[in-house]
């Protein structure tokens, strides 16, 4: 079975400098074409500490100018769990950091809280990218050769909702195969919110066939092979 996730495309940032959208979809679209290049550079050879830090301040400035998910989605922070220092003591207490205790508590409690988050997909590779949602079973199981080929074409919010109206006349129709391995009528439900869901708050789809894509080269070897359902990120 092909491994089909669909990673969330972030949408600009509203500019205080009443920069015309237009142009602030350019810069967005250089920024990733740029840190594409860069990441596929590193498929072929190791790249320097220089180059890391260069993608590293490339992803930066996307994440400045672009509305992160768990910003969009007003997901819950660590913080809000009554719970939450007792979380942290035992997070603490495994984790491999020079901070003091107070100082890790602090830091910690600001982040967002993927475990409690109601919007983090039970298809994703968490803790990885729970905002991301793994569809690859989709590919085996429905029909029709306009439908498939749209799970693996990058979507804007239209499209998702066109997309997600396809899935649900699939779904009530009972036009789908299925599979032993997974619950084919749960995906789709979730497919279906999913896309809907973040079409509502402005991101789009990029689909990425994992299996086809190439593996990263690191100095602790290559990351990211086929299967190995590892972060690419080089940093």
């Amino acid at each position: 079975m092909k491994r089909l996730d669909w990673t969330l495309i972030r949408p600009p940032r509203p500019s205080r400098k009443n920069v015309p959208i237009k142009r602030q979809q350019r810069r967005i679209e250089d920024l990733e074409a740029a840190i594409d290049a860069r990441v596929h550079e590193a498929s072929h050879r190791l790249l320097s500490e220089d180059e890391v830090a260069a993608l590293a301040e490339l992803e930066d400035k996307l994440d400045d100018i672009t509305v992160a998910s768990c910003e969009a989605a007003h997901a819950p922070r660590v913080g809000d769990d009554p719970d939450w220092e007792n979380r942290l003591v035992d997070e603490y207490a495994e984790a491999d950091t020079d901070a003091e205790l107070d100082d890790y508590l602090e830091m910690r409690r600001q982040d967002f809280d993927c475990e409690r988050c109601p919007h983090a997909s039970p298809y994703s590779l968490y803790p990885q990218d729970p905002c991301e949602i793994s569809v690859g079973p989709l590919l085996a199981v429905l029909e029709g050769e306009a439908l498939l080929a749209t799970l693996t074409r990058p979507m804007g919010p239209d499209d998702m909702r066109t997309l997600a109206g396809s899935l649900e006349q699939t779904l009530d129709a009972g036009r789908f195969k299925t599979l032993a391995e997974v619950d084919v009528a749960d995906l789709l439900h979730k497919c279906i919110d999913y896309l809907r869901f973040w079409a509502k708050l402005g991101f789009g789809v990029r689909p990425e066939l994992v299996d086809d894509e190439a593996a990263i080269i690191t100095p602790d070897g290559p990351i990211g092979a086929p299967g190995a359902g590892q972060s690419t990120l080089l940093h």
